[in-house]
């Protein structure tokens, strides 16, 4: 008898649990945007991946955009035209302060971070023929890699 009235209790507990949510949902966007990067990239991947897993969580559609990256990114949730964005720390930092090369000028205080997605790791590899044996070689060259609004294509003196 203890076992038909414990799920009894947690039927009735679920169905009263369950209208609430959906009523506390009813002002609820239907859908959200995520803005990664360019289509099969990392950004994009998680970004649609994450999306697929929110929508199931809440029952809104969240929908992954192809974008430019970090960068426009982190502007595009600042001004409101999405509500999520895929951004690594060195340009979420850069619009923070209002030193964002598409917004440059705007503090992009609005923003506010969700989960961290993973760390920058730095990974270098040279040609056997190019000379460059260690870190230290690099000194005075400019390097950079990726898209122009991605983390690594932020000119050296940006990155944070």
């Amino acid at each position: 008898m203890q076992t038909f009235t414990t799920l009894l209790t947690s039927a009735l507990f679920t169905a009263v649990a369950g209208s609430t949510l959906a009523d506390d949902r009813s002002d609820w966007p239907n859908s959200l945007t995520i803005g990664t990067g360019s289509q099969g990239a990392t950004y994009y991947i998680y970004g649609s991946g994450w999306g697929n897993i929110a929508s199931e969580a809440t029952g809104a559609n969240f929908g992954a955009e192809v974008t430019g990256g970090p960068v426009q990114n982190v502007t595009l949730v600042q001004m409101g035209e999405h509500e999520f964005g895929m951004v690594t720390m060195g340009p979420a930092y850069q619009a923070w302060i209002g030193e964002s090369a598409l917004a440059p000028g705007v503090e992009h205080t609005d923003i506010r971070a969700v989960f961290p997605m993973y760390q920058t790791a730095l990974q270098v590899i040279a040609l056997e023929s190019s000379g460059i044996e260690s870190i230290a070689d690099l000194d005075g060259k400019t390097v950079g890699i990726g898209p122009a609004g991605g983390t690594g294509g932020n000119p050296p003196e940006k990155q944070r």
